[in-house]
């Protein structure tokens, strides 16, 4: 049996050589067992910080794939795992032709490329998907005046803006959340109230969820007998009714809510209108963070 230790920084890789088979161990959870038989290429592409042995090898379900292990420089097992590769299979060491040609045999992308591909498409993407509720409010410059016997109808609105006339049930509920950092705490509440219809029983499922900002008792006290409430219904994607709040006010006060029903937030203004400058703030350092990833691509090259 043979034993070869392969690391770079944090990334560890045991690898064995046992009756022909290849036993790789890398990190405490990837293992992979490689017949010798099943590899068509190996190939130890270099990078400015790295090497990494790439091994192109048929699975057992038949599906041809990659393994690739990254390891330091002056390390000596990488080369000689290479090398006793090549004792069995000269024809499939790639190491002695263009590196290019090598990769391009092996089907293996670079990696480094890749991340550079990554930080400049699929992190912006990935980004964009996470404000996409908050620009949807954002660039909804609609407003409608409705009841709230429209919206138990399901009626369709052509934006989420709106003024919706009802009745506010007085059995509300307080949220309180508490933020620490650098040793100072801030606190935010958020107040919710059933908004019904005058029409409405008790035992009948409630339609729409209100949520404010933090009121005091006076404020609350004379809120609850307003019936026009100015907001944003907030079911783009992921937003909506919690389980934790039907959960509370059907503990508390046995009132169910409808499954279609709306969180309806009680706005001053445009809602949302800090998506923009949040989202230019990531946009702004995942171009700083593109900029020193393509530099040391270059180095690399």
């Amino acid at each position: 049996m043979q034993e070869f230790n392969l690391t770079y920084m944090t990334s560890k890789a045991h690898v064995t050589l046992e009756d022909r088979t290849l036993h790789v161990k890398i990190g405490p959870f990837v293992k992979k067992n490689i017949e010798l038989s099943s590899i068509e290429y190996f190939f130890i592409k270099e990078y400015k910080d790295y090497k990494e042995l790439i091994i192109r090898h048929t699975k057992a379900n038949g599906k041809v794939t990659n393994l690739r292990i990254i390891c330091s420089y002056g390390i000596e097992d990488i080369d000689n795992l290479a090398n006793t590769l090549g004792v069995h299979f000269p024809a499939k060491d790639l190491r002695k032709i263009d590196p290019k040609e090598a990769m391009k045999l092996m089907k293996a992308v670079n990696t480094q490329k890749m991340a550079l591909w990554i930080v400049f498409f699929l992190l912006p993407a990935i980004m964009t998907i996470f404000f996409l509720p908050g620009l949807t409010h954002y660039f909804d410059s609609g407003h409608e005046n409705v009841k709230i016997e429209d919206v138990i109808s399901e009626k369709d609105f052509p934006t989420h803006n709106l003024t919706i006339e009802g009745t506010v049930l007085n059995q509300g509920m307080w949220e309180k959340t508490t933020t620490t950092s650098r040793g100072s705490s801030s606190t935010t509440e958020r107040n919710y109230f059933p908004l019904i219809s005058e029409n409405w029983k008790e035992g009948e499922p409630v339609h729409v969820l209100i949520e404010t900002g933090e009121m005091t008792q006076a404020e609350t006290d004379e809120f609850v007998y307003k019936t026009s409430f100015t907001g944003t219904t907030r079911n783009v994607l992921w937003e909506g009714i919690s389980g934790d709040q039907t959960d509370f006010f059907q503990k508390e006060y046995g009132i169910t809510f409808d499954k279609n029903a709306i969180l309806f937030e009680i706005t001053d203004g445009q809602p949302d209108s800090y998506v923009i400058w949040a989202l230019g703030l990531v946009i702004f350092v995942e171009l700083i963070i593109f900029f020193i990833v393509w530099l040391k691509y270059r180095k690399s090259m």
